[in-house]
């Protein structure tokens, strides 16, 4: 088994650069995302 993507949500990732704003933190992430090699892990699998 393989991970298709991976996001550390545990409050050390975050809170420095977004304090405890949790959710921007994840739509920063999303929308930063390149999906080709992501799209590429779930076509191997």
């Amino acid at each position: 088994m393989e991970p298709l993507l991976v996001l550390d949500v545990y409050e050390h990732a975050y809170f420095i650069d977004y304090g405890t704003n949790r959710a921007a933190y994840i739509e920063a992430f999303m929308q930063n995302i390149d999906w080709e090699p992501v799209r590429a892990r779930y076509r191997y699998f």
